[in-house]
């Protein structure tokens, strides 16, 4: 009796000093890293910096353009292609020219403009840009324009680096005509601008909204267009 009194005194002590100096027990488990906030994927960014600009370029005063309807006709043709050796490298049916067009938007009020900023609806294109600017041809800018009647666009179905995309059917597009000068607010959300702003905001502009139908057609050419290499990029290289 004694020694089970002994042994059970002995085992109380040795639990109360552990206790009191800690003892020896696991450590605790460190917490877990955070983890990293995702980020927003290409497809995400431009969706903000479309829904940013369309907020921006909402007007009560808006201005309705008349209805513009553009005809695109795409051609194919069958195209046969040939080296330097001689051999047929290709025989398809391929476009014979591209899906780029003009647009011209009046501006509404003839009212001196020194930047524009247009958007669609539908595709998310956007162009900001100082005024005037010239181009001599559709594909050398997004827009250009004379900085008090009109400005051109260089559009185009497909998404390119120089165009401005459309979809075919029906798009609307907005525009808003700066006549005090080239806004930053507008020109920090935009995802590419031309030409660099000269003020915060704007508090002189006109705002239109331009409804463009694209009539889009395919047709195939007959005949074959045979394309062989310029015979003096076949001559071997001169040592």
């Amino acid at each position: 009796m004694k020694t089970a009194l002994s042994l059970l005194f002995t085992l109380a002590l040795i639990s109360g000093c552990d206790r009191l100096f800690g003892g020896s027990h696991d450590s605790p488990s460190p917490s877990p890293a955070p983890s990293p906030a995702p980020q927003p994927s290409p497809e995400q960014k431009a969706q903000s910096s479309c829904d940013s600009m369309k907020a921006l370029l909402t007007d009560p005063q808006t201005v309705e353009m008349p209805s513009y309807t553009q005809t695109m006709i795409r051609r194919y043709q069958r195209i046969q292609r040939y080296d330097c050796s001689g051999n047929m490298t290709s025989d398809q049916i391929e476009p014979i020219d591209d899906e780029r067009f003009g647009l011209t938007l009046e501006n509404p009020t003839e009212t001196p403009f020194v930047a524009v900023a247009v958007i669609a609806d539908k595709t998310c294109a956007q162009a900001v840009s100082s005024m005037p600017i010239a181009s001599s041809s559709w594909s050398i800018i997004k827009v250009s324009g004379d900085g008090k009647h009109r400005i051109q666009l260089s559009a185009d179905l497909a998404d390119a680096l120089l165009t401005f995309h459309l979809d075919t059917d029906q798009n609307y597009l907005t525009v808003r005509f700066f006549h005090d000068c080239y806004p930053n607010d507008v020109a920090s959300t935009a995802a590419s601008l031309v030409g660099n702003p000269n003020c915060a905001s704007s508090t002189n502009f006109t705002t239109a909204h331009y409804p463009i139908d694209v009539q889009y057609s395919e047709v195939t050419v007959s005949g074959i267009q045979v394309i062989r290499p310029d015979p003096e990029s076949c001559k071997p290289p001169k040592k």
